[in-house]
């Protein structure tokens, strides 16, 4: 089977003071540190399907750095671009189409995210030109398309509650046929991580 799709996880490498800053106001470094690990490896576990698509690693930091509790068979780790979260992921959506694939990008704290989810956005990119995974506070959990279109990430504001619907503004003024998925939840507040740990028990 030809895998023509890459699903690229965005996450920062995990490192004592860098990660889940919400979290660590509240609930301190070492314990923010730990969830934003747990995250990410359930991520992995949770989506990992070589049959369907191919699955990258890519760390806001030296993948060099990661531990080998975090290294996952069948998972290259690539390092992310210079730049804001939209200049990051246009990026990456560049190399991946440009090597031939159909791009698909999460980030590593949904925990709803699954194979079965991503295998949607794949089948989605089929007959439409982006697909998105709404997130419950306003942004996304995925974003997919088949070739770079920078209108979607340059001069937009991030980590608020408008860019989901900013985005879907943006795509209608480009006329692109948009696939929308369900909507999901990432782990960011501590009122998040509680409902997470509610799943998980």
């Amino acid at each position: 089977m030809t895998i023509d799709t890459c699903v690229a996880v965005f996450a920062r490498l995990p490192k004592l003071g860098t990660v889940k800053t919400r979290l660590a106001a509240v609930l301190g470094d070492d314990l923010a540190l730990a969830v934003h690990r747990a995250l990410l490896r359930e991520t992995l576990d949770n989506v990992l399907n070589p049959e369907s698509y191919a699955l990258e690693l890519w760390l806001a930091g030296d993948p060099e750095e990661l531990d080998a509790g975090l290294r996952v068979l069948n998972v290259v780790l690539r390092q992310q671009s210079e730049g804001d979260l939209g200049e990051r992921m246009l990026a990456t959506i560049t190399q991946l189409t440009e090597s031939g694939c159909r791009a698909i990008v999460i980030g590593c704290d949904c925990p709803l995210m699954s194979r079965a989810y991503l295998c949607r956005a794949k089948d989605a990119l089929l007959d439409h030109d982006l697909v998105l995974g709404p997130s419950e506070d306003g942004g996304y959990t995925l974003i997919g398309m088949n070739r770079p279109i920078p209108e979607l990430f340059v001069g937009m504001s991030w980590s608020v509650t408008s860019v989901f619907r900013e985005t879907l503004c943006r795509a209608a003024q480009l006329d692109l046929r948009v696939a929308q998925l369900d909507t999901l939840w990432d782990v960011d507040t501590v009122a998040d991580w509680r409902r997470w740990r509610a799943l998980s028990a």
